[in-house]
């Protein structure tokens, strides 16, 4: 037995066997010797092959499947069937190349002249493009397509995984998921999160240390693979599977059903949204407005910044399709963990606690004004939150109005007709601003506490660093008490209180968060249905009952042992 650590990114457990889909190389010559008709004949017999492989894919997936399944397919149809594309294959093989080489270099022409472009969702196709010419290689090459039996429950395991590969292994017995390498916000992704199977990315030498025919055991949830578990740990994660599967069932009735305590309390469930591809699900789901919409994809994986208009276009999007709730949008929270080369931000000995966040953007207002310019734009086409994070004192909210005012000023110039204003909020993720939050809130229209961060730099713990992962405690008692004086800062005030961090999904939590206070509750679209069953089954006089006793608590021991007990 063998326990290993990555990245949780669709939250389940599986218990299978290993099937482990290795990468296949694919060579061709640039010479130009290669006799043109042969290499035009197993052009075309590969390209009818794969639009053969389409169109099965499509019937596979026609009835009930999730929107995002089908747009991935529709853009491989789409990118096969380009007479643009096809036509430059057809080129490069009449002018003796290779088959192979005149399909990776069309291909590599056209994925890097949209990887250029500046929109986000067109730039993603850059990637289908690639995944297309793969499943060419695929039908030119000789040897037998991999696959996995057909009547026996595994889990896949690769070094990465494109959306073609998910599609074509996809099937009841498709348990889980584990990648060595994955991105968070990738369609493979968002389409394993959309099929509801358990995935975990980012596992160090995973090809190295995982066979064919292995038993694993995976938890999406907390990213963590077991290898060869024991009998004891496989009765473990079947009782798991068995308790995931009935709450699922039982989970379902709630998805459109609103969020209110036995006692008529509303609480608003909203979801933390990485990128726009979330949203479908998110919809699906239930959810009640966007508490959380990052905005830091939009700079990754690019050579400059996203223009105004391209950031208007996304936020637009998600504002009218969350209408008439509202969306709450981050602005642009780098550093720290998150580095975005071409901004060249500053080498820190301790970038968390360094120029992140607002901290950044108001260093550099002319880039910073893209993004308020866009917002305040997209706030004309439905109800617009605009949330600030890392902010830790007075200083800069005021520095920040006064810029947005400015942009307002810009647009107004221009002759934009600036009808709707946008809320204001801020994040509270720094305990310097949650003991000034009664004098932030004359600022303010709301305050989404994040936790994630919040917790970390109470405790002094840094939250990726296991050394220390006791001493990063979500029921340290201080937390509570630190959580009570925010929400009795905002009282008597027109200033929702919500929290985006994880801490706003455990069920536990829930009832405490309720007494104090809180009006929303922000969470990943897969722990909406659970947040919402823990409202519903709870009232705000019982759960006040018991906050008494949960500020009095010495240690967080005792703490989770008396919110067990509501």
């Amino acid at each position: 037995m063998l326990k290993v650590k990555g990245k949780g990114a669709s939250p389940g457990t599986a218990l299978g066997t290993a099937f482990v889909l290795k990468s296949r190389d694919f060579h061709f010559s640039e010479l130009k010797n290669y006799e043109s008709g042969r290499e035009l004949l197993r052009w075309k017999t590969a390209h009818a092959a794969l639009l053969i492989e389409l169109k099965s894919l499509k019937e596979k997936f026609e009835t009930d499947a999730p929107v995002e399944t089908r747009q991935v397919i529709e853009a491989h149809q789409m990118m096969a069937e380009d007479p643009e594309w096809t036509s430059q294959i057809e080129a490069f093989i009449s002018q003796g190349h290779q088959c192979e080489y005149a399909v990776h270099k069309a291909s590599e022409d056209f994925a890097q002249m949209i990887e250029a472009l500046d929109d986000p969702y067109l730039r993603q196709r850059a990637q289908d493009i690639r995944d297309v010419a793969k499943r060419v290689f695929e039908a030119l090459d000789s040897q037998v397509n991999q696959s996995a039996s057909k009547n026996e429950d595994y889990i896949l395991v690769a070094e990465d995984l494109l959306p073609s590969d998910l599609l074509s292994l996809y099937s009841k017995h498709l348990k889980g998921i584990v990648l060595e390498k994955g991105n968070p916000t990738s369609h493979t992704t968002i389409l394993t999160r959309t099929f509801e199977i358990p995935l975990v990315l980012k596992v160090d030498s995973l090809m190295k240390q995982v066979r064919s025919g292995e038993e694993l055991a995976v938890d999406g949830l907390k990213g963590s693979l077991v290898i060869a578990p024991t009998l004891d740990e496989k009765e473990f994660y079947k009782n798991q599977i068995l308790s995931e599967r009935r709450d699922l069932d039982e989970l379902a009735r709630y998805t459109h059903v609103e969020s209110v305590t036995t006692d008529g309390v509303k609480i608003e469930v909203a979801s933390n949204l990485n990128s726009a591809m979330d949203l479908d699900f998110a919809l699906r789901k239930g959810t009640e407005g966007v508490g959380l919409f990052r905005t830091e994809f939009l700079l990754m994986d690019r050579r400059q910044s996203p223009s105004e208009d391209e950031q208007f276009q996304i936020y637009k999007k998600v504002v009218e399709s969350l209408k008439p709730h509202r969306t709450v949008i981050r602005t642009f929270d780098i550093g720290g963990d998150k580095q975005v080369e071409y901004l060249k931000l500053p080498k820190e000995e301790n970038p968390f606690l360094g120029c992140r966040g607002i901290r950044f953007c108001l260093k550099e207002k002319e880039f910073f004004k893209v993004q308020l310019r866009a917002l305040l734009r997209a706030a004309q086409f439905g109800h617009l939150g605009i949330m600030i994070p890392m902010l830790s004192r007075i200083e800069e909210l005021l520095e920040f109005k006064e810029l947005l005012r400015s942009c307002s000023d810009e647009l107004k110039g221009r002759g934009e007709v600036l009808s709707a204003t946008p809320e204001i909020g801020i994040m509270i993720e720094v305990p310097s601003a949650a003991l000034i939050a009664d004098q932030l809130a004359e600022h303010l229209d709301f305050m989404s506490v994040g936790t994630n961060d919040l917790v970390q730099y109470f405790c002094a713990a840094d939250r990726m660093n296991s050394a220390v992962a006791d001493l990063h405690d979500s029921y340290h008692p201080g937390l509570i008490r630190l959580l009570k004086h925010i929400s009795e800062s905002v009282k008597g005030k027109n200033v929702w209180l919500g929290m985006c961090g994880e801490l706003a999904a455990q069920e536990d939590y829930i009832p405490l968060l309720i007494a104090l206070g809180f009006t929303e509750l922000s969470v990943s679209p897969g722990a909406l249905l659970r947040t919402r069953r823990a409202i519903l089954s709870n009232s705000k006089k019982a759960s006040a009952a018991f906050l008494d006793g949960a500020l009095s608590a010495k240690s967080s021991t005792e703490l989770k042992s008396i919110l067990s007990k509501n």
